[in-house]
């Protein structure tokens, strides 16, 4: 489902492009696929900065960025699939959104509901009849309500593939006279998981939420474990209701999931989800619920990016990119910051 894509056209202009070799249907290896792979460099914004106070002494570096990519079609969707490598270490994925929204005819020429806002004011209101179910984005034309889920299968070995996962939260501490007096101060609550079923895990914005993959057996001279962490960047709920938990479908109704490492354990919704029978086991619900250890063994982390588009007029006819992504940041795996190497240094008189 890939697509060709070149440098000035799609791609900026210092962008490279590798080939994809598949086997066609006589197994023979096929020339069809030319410029698949991308690679190119951008800028990244300010890697870091200071300014000491007192003698105005500076010290900065600007960002660069590596990113390695594809783009496919999908139906009437096209996403761009690439990952991210940055100079501090840490490295992302993000994908681009972008395409044909899904669209149905109706008969209406006008929003429902805007008509019962400026008619009525302050208050809650719900859409009926075929605008229930999206947003008129041209007379007659409705963008129909959708939601996009990208699993990332994560097979980490960090410094070996002897691994385990911790998830991370703030948590407020008690306020008092002496201690805390105006309620600021927080400490972390770290919850370290022994079997798959206990991390099977969501985001939680009010908590901060992260995940790290570490390896126990490797500490820094500071006593920290060699790690990465998993900090979302945003994501969604999904719609599916609690009633389809077990479904090939389920990697959506959590953000995290842990597994122990079997190599025939690729997809989340597995091989053939659009040909699933009810007892379809091959998806990531039925590899976790295995409830293996996931404790000082190879595991993998699977990460679901979901994106909930309720649809705009400036959709319409083509709608513009979507960024959603994922970052992956050192936790304890180097000494100190390698971003440092870059640094310019600028005393003023």
């Amino acid at each position: 489902m890939s697509n060709e894509v070149n440098a000035g056209k799609e791609l900026p202009a210092n962008a490279a492009t590798l080939d994809a070799v598949f086997p066609d249907a006589s197994l023979k290896l096929s020339d069809k696929f030319p410029n698949r792979v991308f690679l190119y460099e951008r800028d990244g914004g300010a890697l870091f900065a200071h300014t000491q106070y007192g003698d105005r002494s500076r010290v900065y570096a600007r960002a660069k960025e590596l990113a390695i990519g594809f783009v496919v079609t999908v139906g009437n969707y096209d996403y761009i699939y690439q990952w991210i490598f940055r100079q501090d270490g840490s490295f992302g994925f993000e994908s681009e959104l972008e395409g044909l929204i899904l669209n149905k005819t109706v008969d209406d020429f006008a929003c429902q509901l805007c008509e019962k806002e400026t008619a009525e004011g302050p208050g809650t209101y719900l859409a009926s009849g075929a605008q229930a179910f999206g947003t008129l984005v041209t007379p007659q034309i409705l963008g129909v309500n959708h939601q996009h889920w990208i699993n990332l299968r994560l097979d980490f070995d960090i410094d070996g593939p002897t691994n385990a996962v911790k998830e991370i939260n703030t948590v407020p501490l008690p306020s008092s006279a002496d201690k805390n007096p105006r309620g600021r101060a927080f400490t972390v609550a770290t919850t370290v998981f022994g079997r798959e079923q206990e991390a099977r895990r969501d985001c939680n914005p009010a908590t901060n939420r992260a995940w790290v993959i570490y390896n126990p057996a490797v500490k820094s001279q500071l006593g920290h474990f060699a790690g990465y962490e998993i900090k979302p960047l945003g994501n969604t709920v999904s719609c599916l209701p609690e009633s389809r938990w077990g479904e090939e479908t389920s990697f959506t109704q959590r953000h995290l999931w842990i597994t122990k490492y079997h190599p025939e354990e690729i997809y989340a919704a597995g091989f053939y989800p659009n040909q699933a029978q009810r007892d379809y086991k091959d998806d990531l619900y039925h590899y976790s619920d295995d409830n293996e250890n996931i404790y000082q063994d190879d595991v993998v982390a699977w990460y679901s990016l979901g994106v909930t588009h309720l649809t705009k007029p400036e959709d319409f006819p083509i709608m513009s990119g979507v960024v959603v992504g994922v970052d992956f940041k050192p936790d304890g795996f180097f000494s100190r910051s390698p971003a440092t190497i870059h640094a310019t240094a600028e005393v003023k008189p």
